[in-house]
């Protein structure tokens, strides 16, 4: 039986490493139940400003 190699293709390895270089990722995470009341207002804040989300964030 052959092993399968991890990691995807090759332009998914690529994209990986260059986003990996490049921006910070970070999770966010609520108690349970707490989802749809984040998203909720994040859509609110984010129709008020104007912008998405990421550009939310950036902001200084």
């Amino acid at each position: 039986m052959e092993e399968k190699k991890t990691g995807g293709t090759a332009a998914t390895r690529a994209k990986n490493k260059y986003n990996a270089k490049n921006y910070d990722q970070f999770l966010v995470t609520v108690p349970a139940g707490r989802k749809r009341k984040s998203t909720s207002l994040s859509k609110v804040l984010v129709t008020k400003a104007g912008m998405n989300l990421s550009l939310l964030l950036l902001r200084k």
